[in-house]
């Protein structure tokens, strides 16, 4: 065990320094440069002890060491290791315990070397029982009072040297069972390693020796041979040995290289460990900047050497210099000899073969040079920039500046850069020349093939899917703009074919990077992806950006120059990111954050200016025109248009271009906060103001009348006219959830709930679209019309009744689905007036017990009624409601209608804003506004209702003088008439709400009115235009529906519906 400890006596300390201190330790680094103290040789031995054993968990060890010479336990004893384990945790965790009782306990006074007190170790928990050994100390508490040698106190050093052992051999043994065995394997495939390179060492220096005495020999033959053929032969075989001795000799010389490359790493380790040293003292405060300065002089000339050793590796690399001397030709192929010439062939062949295996160890070792010192500048450098960082200020400023040592240093940094280049480039052409297929096994030819494969596929797939996908787009988007539903998703694939070369591109350098193994991801392969991401990432964000702002529903021959002028400036913009960029990307992957990085970043904010100035050089002669046309406006636009002249227009164009930056931005904001729905509300209040206030004016444009459309288009325009196509809305999730519940087996009651004008119908006609529905609309006939419509429907005997049709529909099993619209048409507000529906609901829960499902569509206004009457639970499985539409599906179906009845909205009667020097692009956002708002008025007014919308709508249309179809601002009724009605109308007009289509009989019943009574309200409200009469049956008019509705709640005579 000595002998293991002296041999290990120069091993590095890194390991216990990091993970095991000791107080000693600790001190030492507080003292900057202390001078040389002896150690004793005992101290030593624990010392290179501990050292020895984090060598051995590092992977680090000595060869030449036996790992079982630094435990007293049999390390193949797995009951001794966990018992020696529990022993040390013991002693460890009492010594820190200890160690925490002085510590509370303060300073003490002693002037001389600190002592400690072996006995300590039974306060800090060794107890006897756990293989404690004697290095413990006695643990019998009956021991004598009087002072012994065993409790004398012991020195410090040899304390916390003895400690760090223990730390150091607990750490290896409370590794598991495996990791422990791993390690030794390791160790063992080392010595086994060395033992095999001190074995071609003896082999090659055998090898030179036997071929020098041999050459001698053949030499003395050649003095003596009796001809000249015999002299020729024997001076051959002398300069073949002369080669193999040579080469041996060289082989001997390769082999220490090889040998000596292996501790290079070494001096990488040996800087991390100080620059780690310092900068941890740094933080502590016991080093300072200049102790930084000096270590990083240090660390430069480091650098410096072994970049000049990697310059050297890489001519000797990249060049293919060898040291080996050529066979050259054999010179007596050409001669007649009639001597034996077997063994000059003989040699000739082993001097070959021994040339070659020279030759590629020669290469090898070359190559593993080259590789080493890259590695280990790279690691230098690294540990340099961490120093940089903590350099004083003036001294950092001179190495990253542009001045002599900062030129300097930026040489150097170039240099590395140039030669972690080359060597990547060599290493590239060497893995090339070396390749050989059939050199490769079975399974690496199939991974590779399978890798080349993954390759292929995905290049054959993105050249299939290149050649189809413009025409694929274009077909697309034209079947999507031919429908209602087209504008959204025409949009989409216009956005996305403006986008998708670039996109196309980075999906495929995506995949390729999955595809491929990740053994791959070598620097060559790395700068090739952040070169392509950087390029196509670049034209993909300015693509996403011009078609975003290229997002409008009206071009001019000004907008399409801007456009083009707006392209190429993104396109000026993203180049000059992508050189930064890229730049300092490929700097930090190959010398860091240096000087070339600093230089970088302080030149790309000098470069802003000339492209500023050249984007304003661009831009000027449109943002003057555009503030010219304005001059008459005064203001900002005013003094902008007078000062548009000379070497000042740059500035005043620079100006202009902030005004209208702030107004696209706030544009951009005003849209954003138009999403929701508090803010929207505001907004059409706000255009409504406005426009009252215009038309208020004397204004002859705004106010003169308008005639009323043809008949063919109001009927177009109508309210309750089923759409052949859809727009879609926020009733398409209600639809699916009713498709989901009528796929079910099994069968089912469901409801679906809405207001009049909601949607109801339309979608019950989608639903009934399905396979196996039939849709049946519920008159004023009763349950006995009902039945007879759904028998004539399913083609059931005409004298089918209502329990008949129960059976027939159960015995059809679960393929029947019936559709029922306008059930409320069965409920009276009345005593007794649930009698027809429940007869209904008897035989939809009849027949749906043999598998028929029921879809029932009720209004909202009688749903309260109905539920506070019968409860919602027990009459029907599922309830699923219409919800208001949004702004953006009420725009869509006013669009669509407008579309089907062939009116082209003209909304120049509503812009009160436009000035009167205003252009064509003005008058065009100007109308996009005011379209936009009003469409908003109309969805705040309506409530998200479309039906209430188309006819404010049609309301709000007209044909003025010039033949166009103007927009006027439709007049929501005053609710000042409703105010001044006696509660008997109020609730005249409830009962006509609630019963959709009612008689004077069902309105005396619902009320409890008299019948005169109920007369003169009926005349009142048609007279009013509250109402409607459909012969003897009376409804709201779409005009006061929401008014109506509105007023009734707010009066707590109506309450909203709920589910």
């Amino acid at each position: 065990m000595a002998r293991a400890d002296q041999d290990t006596a120069a091993a590095a300390p890194s390991a216990s320094a990091t993970a095991a201190p000791s107080a000693s330790a600790t001190a030492a680094s507080k003292a900057a440069d202390p001078a040389p103290v002896a150690v004793p040789p005992s101290l030593q031995i624990l010392l290179d002890r501990a050292k020895d054993i984090w060598a051995l968990i590092a992977g680090e060890l000595d060869v030449a060491a036996d790992p079982a010479t630094l435990f007293e336990i049999d390390l193949n004893d797995e009951q001794a290791v966990r018992a020696e384990a529990q022993r040390l945790s013991f002693i460890i965790e009492g010594a820190k315990a200890a160690a925490s009782d002085v510590a509370d306990a303060g300073p003490t006074s002693d002037a001389g070397a600190k002592r400690v007190q072996p006995a300590a170790n039974k306060r800090a928990g060794v107890k006897p029982g756990h293989g404690q050994s004697v290095d413990a100390g006695p643990a019998d508490a009956a021991a004598p009072e009087e002072a012994t040698d065993a409790e004398a106190p012991v020195d410090e050093q040899y304390w916390q040297a003895r400690l760090s052992v223990d730390e150091a051999r607990y750490a290896f043994l409370k590794l598991s069972a495996a990791r422990r065995a791993g390690i030794l394997a390791e160790h063992h495939r080392r010595q086994q390693a060395a033992s095999d390179h001190d074995r071609q060492l003896a082999e090659a220096a055998r090898k030179a020796r036997e071929a020098a005495e041999e050459r001698q020999r053949s030499l003395e033959a050649a003095r003596r041979a009796s001809s000249e053929g015999k002299r020729r032969v024997e001076r051959e075989k002398a300069r073949l040995l002369g080669l193999i001795n040579s080469d041996s000799e060289l082989n001997q010389v390769l082999l220490k290289e090889q040998e000596a490359l292996a501790t290079r790493a070494d001096v990488r380790l040996a800087w991390e460990r100080r620059v780690d040293e310092l900068l941890a003292q740094l933080a502590a405060g016991s080093r300072d900047a200049q102790d930084v300065a000096t270590i990083y002089a240090e660390l430069t000339a480091s650098l410096q050497q072994s970049s000049a050793r990697l310059s050297a590796a890489l001519n000797a690399f990249s060049n293919h210099l060898s040291r080996l001397q050529t066979i050259g030709d054999d010179p007596l192929s050409a001669l007649d000899l009639k001597a034996d010439l077997s063994d000059v062939k003989k040699l000739r062949h082993e001097l070959e073969q021994q040339h070659a295996e020279i030759a590629a160890l020669e290469r090898n070792i070359v190559a593993q040079r080259a590789a080493t010192l890259v590695r280990e500048v790279r690691s230098l450098n690294e540990q340099r920039l961490r120093l940089l960082a903590r350099l004083p200020d003036a001294q950092h400023e001179q190495l990253v500046g542009f001045g002599r040592t900062g030129r300097n240093q930026a040489k150097r940094e170039l240099g590395k850069v140039l030669s972690v280049l080359r060597y990547h480039l060599a290493a590239s052409v060497e893995w090339v020349r070396r390749f050989r297929w059939n050199g490769l096994g079975s399974k690496q030819r199939m991974n590779l093939v399978f890798q080349a494969l993954k390759a292929l596929a995905l290049v054959m797939l993105y050249v299939w899917w290149y050649r189809r996908a413009d025409s694929w787009l274009a077909a697309w988007g034209a079947r999507e703009g031919s429908t209602a539903q087209g504008r959204p998703g025409s949009a989409a694939i216009a956005f996305l074919r403006r986008i998708r070369r670039p996109l196309e591109w980075l999906l495929l350098l995506l995949g390729l990077r999955v595809a491929l193994p990740t053994d791959l991801a070598q620097l060559e392969f790395e700068l090739i992806t952040i070169i392509s991401w950087w390029i196509f990432g670049e034209s993909l964000v300015v693509n996403v950006i011009d078609a975003l702002f290229a997002r409008r529903r009206y071009r001019t021959a000004r907008s399409a120059a801007l456009s083009q002028l707006r392209l190429r400036s993104l396109h000026l913009v993203g180049r000059l990111v992508v050189v930064f960029g890229l730049t300092l990307s490929i700097t930090v992957m190959l010398v860091g954050r240096g000087t070339i990085y600093t230089w970088a970043v302080r030149l790309g904010y000098f470069a802003v200016c000339p492209v500023v100035l050249l984007l304003i050089h661009w831009y000027r002669p449109h943002v003057l025109e555009h503030f010219n046309r304005r001059k008459e406006a005064g203001g900002v636009a005013g003094w902008i248009a007078n000062h548009s002249n000379g070497w000042q227009s740059y500035a005043t164009a620079t100006i202009g271009a902030g005004v209208l930056t702030y107004h696209w931005a706030a544009s951009r904001i005003e849209n954003y906060a138009g999403r929701f729905d508090l803010v929207r509300r505001l907004l059409a209040y706000w255009f409504r103001r406005e426009v009252s206030k215009h038309s208020d004016a004397d204004d002859t444009h705004a106010t003169a009348p308008l005639n009323p459309l043809p008949r063919k288009q109001l009927e177009s325009l109508r309210p309750d006219r089923y759409a052949s196509v859809p727009v879609p809305c926020e009733a398409d999730k209600s639809l699916a959830e009713l498709v989901r519940l009528v796929d079910q087996p099994n069968g089912g009651v469901y409801a679906l709930i809405g207001e009049r004008g909601s949607g109801k119908s339309t979608l019950l006609r989608r639903l009934a679209d399905t396979p196996h529905a039939t849709m049946v609309s519920c008159g004023r006939d009763g349950v006995a019309g009902l039945v007879r419509r759904i028998g004539a429907a399913l083609e059931l005997p005409e004298d089918t009744n209502g329990e008949r049709l129960g059976k027939a529909l159960a015995a059809r099993g679960d393929k029947t689905v019936i559709v029922l619209d306008d059930a409320h048409h069965l409920i009276r507000p009345t005593i007794g007036g649930l009698d027809a529906f429940d007869t209904l609901l008897h035989i939809a829960r009849q027949s749906s017990v043999g598998g028929c499902t029921w879809v029932v569509a009720i209004d909202s206004a009688i749903w309260n009624f109905l539920r506070g009457a019968r409860g919602s639970k027990p009459m029907f499985d599922e309830i699923r409601s219409i919800p208001h539409w949004s702004e953006e599906s009420i725009s869509a179906l006013l669009r669509r209608r407008c579309d089907d009845a062939a009116v082209e909205p003209n909304f120049d009667r509503l812009i009160t804003e436009l000035p009167g020097h205003a252009d064509d692009i003005d008058r065009m956002e100007a109308l996009a506004r005011v379209e936009t708002n009003y469409y908003r008025l109309l969805w705040d007014y309506s409530a998200g209702n479309p039906g209430i919308a188309l006819h404010f709508w049609r309301q709000s249309l007209g044909i003025d003088d010039a033949g166009k179809h103007a927009v006027k601002l439709f007049a929501p009724p005053s609710l000042s008439d409703l105010e001044a009605l006696p509660d008997s109308a109020l609730f005249v007009l409830r009962a006509v709400l609630q019963v959709e289509q009612a008689t004077v009989e069902d309105i005396v019943a619902a009320t409890m009115l008299p019948a005169e009574s109920v007369r003169d309200a009926l005349r009142y409200a048609l007279g009013r235009g509250y109402i409607e009469a459909l012969g003897r049956y009376f409804r709201i008019e779409w005009g006061w529906l929401r008014a109506i509705a509105s007023f009734l709640k707010r009066r707590h005579l109506l309450f909203d519906s709920g589910t």
